[in-house]
């Protein structure tokens, strides 16, 4: 039987909705949907009826996807939003996608918008069961030479109480390992400069007190690595960039629940994160 869907589009070509309307038919699923396109008409579609989903197009005049993301949040903080992006590319989707969105899917790939849609709503539902766990107090190894999505990334972490050490090089990682005693989990990009991800992973295993530390990688690739390469190199998933942060915090409990770690219930020590 098809799932309705009741859908808020922000964009301005009426072609690209009817083919998103027609992918998300033919993907099971029975939408009900409005167009806006500017800012006034936006607030009142949030005002007038609750949606399921909002997907926003990055093309649209006087209404980026980093403004609607703030009109929505403001409206209803657990709508899932997802950026339908003019062009596709890590360095595309890293400048239009709100931290804290759901997903970005670029307009040649319109057909990875369903199954995007259908994760962002069972994280949504999800939202509602009783937490099991929590990030309060986790010490995080963050990794990535893309200064703007380390900074982004650092920010929603310490959101959910996180301590967070973010380092733009992997020298720089290393270097704070080995003055420094080991965090809970490190979150790794894995096509770093230099050094790539597995090899940075290894040489910080090498380090005391590491060997069982969880670790995230981080892909740029349309496709994570094959499982069997990134798990025997010791990172416990690949998540592909843009991450959208319900996804991020899932695995991050995962992992962390993998080799009995955790959130401690406290209050982290210090005041944001430390980048150098």
């Amino acid at each position: 039987m098809p799932r309705a869907l009741r859908i808020l589009l922000i964009e301005e070509n009426s072609d690209d909705v009817n083919l998103i309307i027609g992918q998300l038919e033919r993907h099971g699923f029975e939408p009900s949907h409005r167009q806006v396109e500017d800012r006034s008409t936006l607030q009142s579609a949030l005002a007038e009826q609750n949606w399921d989903v909002v997907v926003c197009c990055d093309g649209v005049p006087g209404l980026s996807p980093h403004a609607a993301f703030t009109m929505v949040s403001e409206a209803d903080g657990h709508l899932p939003f997802i950026v339908y992006g003019q062009h596709g590319g890590e360095q595309n989707a890293q400048r239009v996608m709100p931290p804290g969105a759901h997903g970005f899917v670029s307009k040649g790939a319109v057909e990875r918008l369903a199954p995007t849609i259908e994760r962002a709503l069972d994280q949504a539902a999800r939202r509602w069961q009783p937490p099991l766990e929590t990030l309060v107090g986790v010490r995080v190894l963050l990794v990535d030479d893309h200064r703007d999505l380390l900074e982004a990334m650092a920010e929603v972490l310490e959101w959910e109480g996180c301590h967070v050490t973010a380092k733009a090089s992997p020298e720089e990682a290393l270097a704070h390992l080995e003055e420094n005693p080991p965090p809970d989990v490190i979150i790794c990009d894995l096509s770093l400069p230099g050094m790539d991800g597995y090899e940075f992973l290894r040489r910080a295993r090498a380090l005391p007190g590491m060997e069982r530390v969880p670790a995230l990688a981080l892909s740029g690739l349309v496709e994570a690595p094959s499982s069997a390469r990134f798990q025997e190199a010791g990172f416990h998933a690949c998540l592909v960039k843009p991450v959208a942060f319900d996804e991020l915090r899932e695995t991050l409990l995962r992992a962390l629940s993998a080799e009995g770690r955790g959130g401690n219930g406290e209050t982290p020590v210090g005041n944001g994160h430390r980048m150098n």
